[in-house]
């Protein structure tokens, strides 16, 4: 499996403990923040592309819905990928 560099920065992020944020408003925004969703750390835009690239390929999944925000996380797949291409 090949990945672009803005998927690969994705999960490089979330593998340094950032996570996956996305808003249940109809925007459905996407975000990387660091310490956590909503904690005020430094945050990042994730593109809808990348996004459902990362979700089709199975690379990140959500447990369980959430309200306001639900937080995606790295499945062993993409935890298995990142070790070989690291």
């Amino acid at each position: 499996m090949k990945l672009t560099k803005p998927q690969e920065e994705v999960l490089n992020l979330m593998s340094e403990g950032w996570d996956l944020c996305v808003s249940n408003s109809i925007e459905a925004r996407k975000w990387l923040q660091k310490n956590g969703c909503g904690k005020g750390g430094e945050t990042k835009i994730v593109s809808k592309s990348v996004f459902n690239i990362l979700i089709n390929k199975k690379l990140i999944f959500n447990p369980e819905y959430s309200f306001p925000t639900n937080v995606y996380y790295l499945t062993t797949l993409a935890k298995d990928y990142m070790c070989l291409h690291k």
